[in-house]
């Protein structure tokens, strides 16, 4: 009884659903829980589990068709080519599902990813074998990255037009936001035992900091979901800010 009159109280502070002051997801989460088709566009159980602290219910996986086949020397820094990648990325699940005609009368969101790792200008992806992850880990211990991670959103949802009018899914907004990570001192035992671990090989950089290989970092400078996968604050604000301006 006394939690229901709690609520009542809070509640009378909102105000109402047509004006939306908040600035992250939380304000607009009910009206987008009615209507919305939520695409994670990635097969990566953390970046799951990361947009759903979002709040968002029901959300669909589709893994991207995207090959990731981009030259990183076409482009003039690391940031640049995650990013390219990011939208690539997306823009193939959208494609497909503009093809199909499968958001004709829903109003679709796709948010994709793509996370690198930069030292000293060199990219780290995820290593594709034992002596790949050696090296990587290698390279990292006692010194100081950076992860990018790349995001993506493309959407169906335009305001400026008629109602009856069929939006195709297209870019949003796409940014990548930077973490500086600081490694200690790794030594040969280290990094072989974490490699045994498994846990190296599906991850950028060739460690997870969710994981064993948290016990790696020293201290980090940003976001941490986004050494994760998935800038989380950013990302809320970023889509608030769409909502705000009509595109979602």
């Amino acid at each position: 009884m006394q939690s229901s009159k709690l609520l009542s109280e809070k509640n009378s502070f909102l105000p109402p659903s047509n004006e939306i002051t908040g600035k992250t997801t939380l304000s607009i989460l009910k009206n987008i829980r009615q209507d919305r088709r939520i695409i994670l566009g990635s097969g990566s159980p953390r970046r799951l589990e990361l947009i759903k602290s979002l709040g968002f219910n029901n959300i669909e996986v589709r893994v991207s068709g995207f090959e990731e086949n981009l030259d990183r020397y076409d482009f003039n820094t690391a940031a640049e080519y995650c990013l390219e990648t990011a939208i690539r990325k997306v823009a193939s699940i959208a494609n497909a599902i503009n093809v199909n005609e499968e958001s004709k009368a829903t109003k679709t969101v796709i948010i994709g990813a793509d996370t690198i790792v930069e030292i000293n200008g060199q990219i780290l992806e995820k290593p594709s074998s034992v002596s790949d992850a050696y090296r990587m880990l290698s390279t990292l211990s006692n010194s100081m990255h950076l992860v990018h991670t790349a995001v993506s959103i493309f959407t169906n949802v335009d305001k400026t037009v008629s109602a009856d009018t069929v939006v195709p899914l297209s870019s949003a907004v796409s940014y990548v936001q930077t973490t500086k990570v600081k490694f200690v001192e790794l030594s040969d035992e280290d990094i072989y035992a974490y490699i045994e671990t498994g846990e190296p090989f599906d991850k950028a950089g060739g460690y997870g900091i969710q994981g064993f290989g948290g016990q790696f970092v020293e201290h980090i400078e940003g976001c941490y979901f986004n050494v994760m996968g998935l800038p989380v604050s950013s990302l809320s604000r970023q889509l608030n800010e769409l909502y705000s301006q009509g595109r979602l």
